[in-house]
């Protein structure tokens, strides 16, 4: 994500003029959209720090906290998502081209979204076990 973010801020530094418009790094909604994606990068870099300080010190890791880790990483993914989404979005059509760093960045993300870790039983998991409803069978986490 972070790669996508540099490689779309250099790319749309030398950017021409739009037909009609002005040259997008003149324009006021994509400097918002940089500042959004930043912080949402950002965020999940900072969550990730996080996780990592608190959930994996050794010992046997509580299934409790295992569930909020899932939970919180598939945050961690939306997050990245969402960010790398507006940023290729935003790059214009030559951001397709195979010479455009952007474009591997998003369909890297995207590769690793698509695996099974980042899936949304993590959250809904999460959710069951907030209710204090029985865990199903197979959920991947072992009894507390």
């Amino acid at each position: 994500a972070r790669g996508a973010w540099e490689s779309f801020v250099e790319h749309t530094k030398t950017r021409l003029a739009r037909p009609f418009g002005q040259k997008p790094s003149e324009n006021a909604n994509v400097h918002t959209m940089i500042g959004e994606t930043a912080t949402e990068i950002d965020l999940a870099y900072l969550l990730t720090e996080k996780l990592n300080a608190t959930i994996f010190q050794g010992g046997k890791v509580k299934r409790s906290d295992a569930v909020r880790h899932r939970r919180d990483m598939m945050y961690v993914k939306t997050l990245l998502q969402n960010a790398v989404d507006k940023l290729f979005s935003t790059a214009g059509a030559h951001a397709i081209l195979g010479d455009q760093p952007i474009q591997r960045f998003w369909r890297d993300l995207h590769a690793a979204a698509n695996h099974a870790q980042w899936g949304a039983p993590a959250v809904a998991i999460f959710g069951r076990q907030a209710l204090g409803l029985t865990p199903q069978p197979n959920d991947g986490y072992p009894p507390e």
